[in-house]
């Protein structure tokens, strides 16, 4: 499953979202390049289309599947490792 991420260049918000982001992927054994999304939000494109649609107007967002994550939940590690898990995104098995 591909994890997007919606954001605005040079937005401070978006940015801290990332990294939380991919601090959460890296704690679950998954690699941010290969997992997630960057979906860059401008006047015309698909990804503000895409905002549209779930009726959100403010970045940084992510989306797993059905399930969104907004602004201030998603800068956060300790709400985003919970929101991929129940979305399904699962790491690697564990090693014994």
């Amino acid at each position: 499953m591909k994890v997007e991420l919606f954001h605005v260049k040079g937005c401070a918000r978006c940015f801290q979202a990332a990294g939380a982001l991919q601090s959460a992927l890296v704690d679950m054994g998954l690699s941010y390049d290969e997992t997630v999304e960057e979906k860059h939000v401008r006047e015309g494109s698909s990804a503000l289309d895409d905002l549209v649609r779930m009726n959100l107007v403010a970045v940084p967002v992510i989306r797993a599947g059905d399930r969104v994550l907004v602004q201030d939940d998603a800068m956060r590690v300790g709400a985003i490792r919970p929101f991929l898990q129940q979305a399904g995104l699962t790491g690697p098995p564990l090693s014994r």
